[in-house]
């Protein structure tokens, strides 16, 4: 998710080109949804990006669906073990990816969130 997002950066600063890249996705059926729901089409999506302006805030959202909040507060609370397992190893590389992702989006002026699993 993270590497997708970096590269998709820059239709934050761009929405003409993102605008362009939704009318004209290059493949025959796009996957579109509407709060979770399948939609036939991208026509309310693109209402909603034509009622942002040069004003309203952009976020960069990353879903993390195999962590849970539980999941990390047990894993960073031994992060500096002298012996970290493998499972702790594993969020010290995420945190790093989700560190330099956060970088691109500030850097294109978005806020960044991050959700986890829920348990």
């Amino acid at each position: 998710m993270a590497s997708q997002a970096t590269k998709n950066s820059v239709f934050l600063v761009d929405p003409e080109r993102l605008r362009r890249e939704l009318e004209d996705p290059g493949v025959d059926c796009p996957a579109t949804r509407t709060n979770g729901k399948r939609a036939d089409d991208r026509g309310e999506f693109l209402a909603m990006l034509d009622a942002r302006d040069a004003a309203s805030p952009a976020e960069m959202v990353i879903v993390q669906p195999h962590l849970s909040e539980t999941t990390y507060t047990k894993l960073n609370a031994v992060r500096s073990s002298p012996a970290p397992t493998d499972d702790v190893l594993r969020l010290l590389r995420l945190e790093d990816l989700l560190q330099s992702t956060k970088k691109t989006a500030v850097s294109r002026g978005a806020d960044f969130t991050v959700f986890t699993a829920r348990e």
